[in-house]
């Protein structure tokens, strides 16, 4: 029996989802890759050089894009979900990548997995919008926690108010919307013994979790719980919120003139605002006001306007002086 009409399925043939997957197979993450720029492959080559004067100078290696110069069709979902499943350094200068079309690969842009090899570098995470996984080497130094005096951090096991004062906790902290979280140590010591090492590694350990609640966290879950706190705690007070009730008065003249500048400056014309457009949470109203004041100003003048010419036709008619007559009496109404 000849089955007839049937079609062979091509690759590009399959919808979007299911070419995700199988790029996601096809390109999984690669054991021990280190990836390096040409700049600093260069600056490596110099150090050997000058190292061994008879050495000779390697030329760079052949770029990873190129195994993914099949098709255009192909090389730019291929490449970016394979620059996805990799672990990528945050000290990667030159963010095209070597090999690629140019500009057409962002290494920054699709970058999912991201090792920070120090503490500072951590202000790169924001240069990666993509970046859902972090790895965060920090030394001894950054682990030290710097109470009534300064302590290695394997001289005693932290507890959770000590691990609030660890020199990397607030830094750590501010990092928001990770789904994965971890903490290495870049410090190798020799002489510290068995028990030291163990005490090294559960503080580092705790800082680690103590950590995750808030990196895993959105800006929005975070501000919620300070909030609960803060009014938890002023709560107990008079004096603490009578405080914040002058704090609150002078950043409400902030946030106003702030509000008035941007109305002000803005001088891009937005498309009217619809009121299908106005989100159901009062924190997403908010957050659309600071973000456009002048379109959502013009959306709340217009409201306005068609109550005012609402209640107009329903309490009298406009005369030719522009005042409101009183309400007229219909045919039926007179010949009652």
């Amino acid at each position: 029996m000849v089955l007839t009409g049937v079609r062979n399925l091509r690759l590009f043939d399959l919808p979007q989802e299911l070419l995700d997957i199988v790029y996601d197979l096809a390109y999984p993450e690669e054991e021990g890759l280190k990836l390096i720029n040409i700049s600093e492959w260069g600056r490596r080559q110099k150090i050997l050089r000058q190292q061994d004067p008879a050495r000779r100078t390697q030329s760079f290696p052949k770029s990873k894009a190129c195994a993914f110069l099949v098709c255009k069709a192909y090389f730019k979902p291929a490449i970016t979900i394979w620059i996805g499943n990799q672990w990528i350094d945050s000290q990667l200068q030159e963010t095209p990548i070597y090999g690629a079309p140019k500009n057409m690969i962002d290494l920054r842009k699709y970058t999912k997995k991201l090792v920070c090899s120090d503490l500072p570098q951590t202000r790169m995470v924001a240069h990666f919008p993509a970046v859902k996984s972090l790895r965060l080497g920090l030394s001894t130094y950054d682990l030290s926690f710097d109470g009534s005096g300064f302590e290695t951090p394997w001289s005693r096991q932290y507890d959770d108010q000590n691990i609030k004062q660890v020199k990397a906790y607030k830094t750590v902290i501010e990092l928001r919307g990770l789904r994965s979280f971890e903490i290495f140590s870049t410090s190798r010591f020799q002489f510290l013994s068995d028990h030291e090492n163990a005490v090294l590694k559960s503080n580092m350990k705790k800082l680690e979790d103590t950590a995750r609640s808030y990196v895993t966290s959105s800006e929005e879950e975070v501000f919620e719980d300070e909030w609960e706190e803060h009014v938890r705690t002023s709560a107990m007070d008079e004096r603490v919120v009578a405080s914040h009730a002058a704090d609150w008065r002078s950043m409400s003249r902030v946030v106003e003139g702030e509000l008035m500048n941007r109305i002000i400056l803005n001088e891009e014309i937005s498309a009217p605002l619809k009121t299908s457009e106005i989100p159901d949470g009062d924190r997403a109203i908010i957050k659309m006001l600071i973000k456009d004041p002048k379109n959502f100003l013009n959306w709340v003048r217009e409201m306005k306007a068609k109550e005012q010419e609402g209640a107009t036709k329903d309490d009298g008619h406009v005369n030719r002086e522009g005042g409101i007559d009183e309400e007229r009496p219909n045919k039926r109404q007179r010949m009652a």
